[in-house]
């Protein structure tokens, strides 16, 4: 029973959950609402999204995934979970986060985390069939974080749209160069369409990685989106004469700048640094969200914002007995 609990956090992703449930709080965070039932219920609706996006993506892909070992300790792809009880699981998840929108929040709330669900389901369905599905998925996140605001506000502002644009580009920015670069031995194997592969990313047979210049340039593009929209955020709700935060906010770009630039220098495929330079992207990217934020954030709420970068280090070293390499991603 506790070995196929293990599975079941595995299946679900349980280290990067805590940072996906958070999305739809700095929805709620940037109109206002510090109501702690509000956010409360918000996380778990972020928490149920997360397990309905990865464990769909997992019962998709694993016809996929069994081509590569990297991937054989994923429950589905071994064998310890069932597909039937995978999708079981995805469409429980999901159901219950339409049934908690329209009952504790409202009608467009319902809508936009539809929105979100149809976008991850055709990302999951045709991600590795058509190149740029990757925009697909910052959809689905965009809407999930626009989920957070509609629940208690229908007001659209420029820092609503600048927030659930951050939350979008940061996974389509991840999922591009990161994502890119860590599948691209098996996504070539499989024959799978990426935009990593069409800019001819390629893993020879001794293991040596080509990352070309055009990569290297889109790279470089999408970090920028990224960061330009965290400083749009940072100027609209930064107070007078704060100016130590313009300080903290080029430090923190100058950290996911040198991630991305440590990673592009990789000459050797080692899936297993990949997977170290995705967990330091991803806590200096959940860092970054919640800086430029601060001034909005009540104290308490800054510190649980926190937490979930200890809920993936936990997690990790709990189900994977490692800190920074979950054997499943």
């Amino acid at each position: 029973m506790k070995s196929l609990l293990k599975e079941y956090l595995k299946l679900i992703r349980l280290h990067h959950a805590g940072l996906t449930s958070v999305a739809p709080l700095f929805g709620a965070l940037i109109v206002g609402t510090n109501e702690g039932f509000t956010l409360m219920m918000l996380f778990v609706v972020g928490f149920l999204f997360h397990v309905y996006g990865f464990v769909l993506n997992d019962c998709i892909d694993i016809k996929r995934d069994a081509l590569s070992r990297d991937l054989a300790e994923r429950p589905i792809v071994k064998g310890t979970i069932s597909l039937k009880s995978g999708l079981a699981v995805a469409l429980s998840a999901i159901i219950l986060v339409g049934f908690l929108c329209i009952v504790i929040f409202n009608f467009f709330a319902f809508i936009t985390i539809l929105v979100a669900a149809l976008l991850g389901a055709i990302y999951n369905v045709f991600s590795k069939k058509f190149i740029g599905m990757d925009i697909l998925l910052g959809g689905s996140i965009f809407f999930l974080v626009l989920t957070g605001s509609i629940s208690t506000s229908l007001s659209l502002t420029t820092s609503v749209l600048l927030v659930a644009l951050l939350g979008g580009i940061q996974v389509v920015g991840m999922n591009v160069i990161y994502g890119g670069l860590k599948d691209a031995k098996h996504d070539f194997l499989s024959g799978a369409k990426t935009i990593a592969l069409y800019l001819g990313v390629r893993i020879d047979d001794n293991h040596q990685i080509r990352i070309p210049r055009a990569f290297m340039r889109l790279s470089y593009l999408l970090q920028s989106i990224h960061v330009s929209f965290a400083l749009a955020i940072l100027v609209i709700v930064m107070p007078k004469n704060q100016f130590w935060m313009m300080g903290g906010f080029l430090l923190l770009s100058v950290l996911l700048f040198h991630s991305l630039a440590s990673l592009l220098a990789l000459k050797l495929y080692q899936r297993e640094k990949i997977r170290e330079k995705i967990a330091y992207y991803v806590a200096s990217s959940h860092i970054l969200a919640v800086f430029v934020m601060l001034p909005i954030m009540p104290f308490f709420i800054a510190l649980l914002a926190i937490l979930p970068l200890a809920w993936f280090f936990i997690s990790n070293i709990a189900l994977y007995k490692t800190l920074l390499n979950p054997h499943t991603q």
